[in-house]
């Protein structure tokens, strides 16, 4: 009987340093269960396709110690907010931070928001109001005028107004001044 009793406890912590093991081989490897992980960086033409084969949805980064579906995790200060990488290391940093579904960061200090990449890299897309529309581009309020950029940050330049709208049809439809502009995704006008 104790040497039954016996093998069974050495059993059992033979198993339990196995499972321990393979948490922390889990945990130091970035896999995480039940949540999408991005095995790479997103190459430029896939960029805004989030994990394979999944649909993400923005994700506010509101919790103490929140894990993201892109591998990193979130740290709340007192004022801050801070998304760190699977080493520690901080990515981004602000008053308030959104994991954009195109692996993006929407990251508010003070009363304006900044695009960072999914490096951490800022970009030169900013204003009081940010939105992403679903071909890529970032219609952005600075005041009370709307401007368009590119996902790699550059404006087009005609594209903008007192309200801007993504049809339906692709085209971007502006308002200035009461008349009504149309625009392809590229910023040429559309007649």
């Amino acid at each position: 009987m104790k040497k039954t009793l016996l093998l069974i406890m050495m059993l059992s912590m033979v198993i339990g340093a196995s499972a321990q093991s393979r948490l922390q081989h889990r945990r130091s490897s970035g896999i995480r269960r039940h949540e999408p992980q991005r095995v790479e960086p997103p190459r430029h033409h896939d960029r805004h396709a989030g994990p394979a084969h999944e649909i993400v949805a923005d994700t506010p980064c509101i919790r103490e110690w929140q894990e993201l579906w892109n591998g990193c995790h979130v740290r709340i200060g007192e004022f801050r907010v801070k998304v760190l990488d699977h080493g520690g290391s901080t990515v981004v940093s602000g008053e308030e931070i959104v994991l954009l579904h195109n692996g993006d960061y929407l990251v508010r200090n003070g009363d304006i928001w900044r695009i960072y990449d999914w490096r951490g890299g800022h970009t030169s897309i900013s204003g009081h109001e940010i939105h992403l529309w679903p071909n890529g581009l970032y219609p952005v309020r600075f005041g009370s005028s709307w401007r368009v950029y590119t996902p790699e940050g550059n404006r087009l330049f005609n594209v903008w107004g007192d309200r801007v709208e993504l049809m339906r049809n692709g085209l971007i439809r502006c308002e200035r001044g009461g008349r009504l502009y149309y625009y392809d995704d590229r910023g040429n006008e559309r007649r």
